[in-house]
């Protein structure tokens, strides 16, 4: 036999449906208004990328990145000084491997001071196929058995900050080159603003270029990094970022771009209004 609702019931019944209804349309109307706040203001909407490093690595992130930040000045310069103090070196051990890697720091034009620290592999059965051997670099010590690629590695910082020395960077060359293996050439380009663009570009392909003329084989893994003036949603996800938030970024290609240039600059804006024709490099 069915049951009979009371009209206490069916009242309860109603009011319990429409509170549903209510809360229902209330999450609609806020998500609409939160879609409406994310179109125009995305960069605050979007909550930060979380950091998956781990502790270590996140300590010493935080300590380059509070340096790094300290030294700008509001006038576009740097305290040289003060990051000299903490900016850690390391120096070459061309004699004493550290964890089977080698490494030399390898002179290309004494008038700039360019030069680029290579990273050897020892004990590998591997040959190196590079121009060092002509610069009195090569090691008996090395069976030629195998050929390793040559991973040419251009280190953080914004074009402004480090350099191919840095202890932090020496340590993970010497890793790609155990890890991989590889042999790594870590190019030691100019900082801005002292030398502002296209001195890094200069920097880098002069250093291919010794690499071309003075060896067989080689293979580069690029990785680059650009950046125009609208944000992309990456971009946005950094604006907390430890190691690369947006404020920084920008700062270091203010101070890298020729004075006067906008972020529409063929150097960083690759596909843009200004974008160099590369068809025939490509081809090449």
């Amino acid at each position: 036999m069915g049951m009979i609702s009371s009209p206490l019931s069916q009242l309860r019944t109603s009011a319990r449906t429409e509170l549903i209804t209510k809360e229902k349309k209330k999450k609609e109307k806020t998500k609409a208004a939160t879609s409406s706040s994310k179109i125009a203001n995305p960069e605050a909407e979007v909550p930060p990328a979380k950091s998956a490093l781990p502790w270590r690595t996140r300590l010493v992130v935080s300590l380059i990145s509070t340096l790094s930040d300290t030294s700008r000045r509001s006038d576009g310069t740097i305290n040289r000084r003060l990051l000299s103090f903490l900016d850690l070196k390391s120096a070459p051990s061309p004699t004493k491997p550290i964890r089977s890697v080698i490494s030399s720091d390898i002179p290309v034009d004494d008038a700039r001071d360019l030069l680029f620290r290579l990273y050897t592999l020892i004990g590998s059965n591997t040959e190196i196929i590079c121009g060092c051997c002509a610069s009195g670099l090569h090691h008996d010590s090395i069976p030629i058995n195998n050929i390793l690629p040559v991973m040419v590695f251009f280190h953080g910082g914004g074009f402004s900050f480090l350099s191919a020395l840095t202890r932090s960077y020496d340590i993970v060359c010497r890793r790609f080159a155990l890890k991989l293996p590889a042999v790594v050439v870590s190019v030691n380009y100019c900082l801005t603003p002292e030398h502002r663009f296209p001195s890094q570009y200069d920097d880098g392909f002069d250093v291919l270029k010794f690499l071309d003329e003075n060896q067989d084989t080689m293979r580069i893994y690029p990785n680059p990094f650009f950046g125009g003036g609208d944000r992309s949603e990456p971009e946005i996800r950094l604006t907390s970022s430890m190691l690369v938030p947006v404020p920084r970024t920008d700062w270091c290609w203010k101070v890298f771009l020729p004075e006067g240039s906008n972020r529409d600059h063929y150097a960083v804006n690759v596909s843009g209004p200004n974008a160099e024709d590369i068809s025939r490099t490509m081809k090449g």
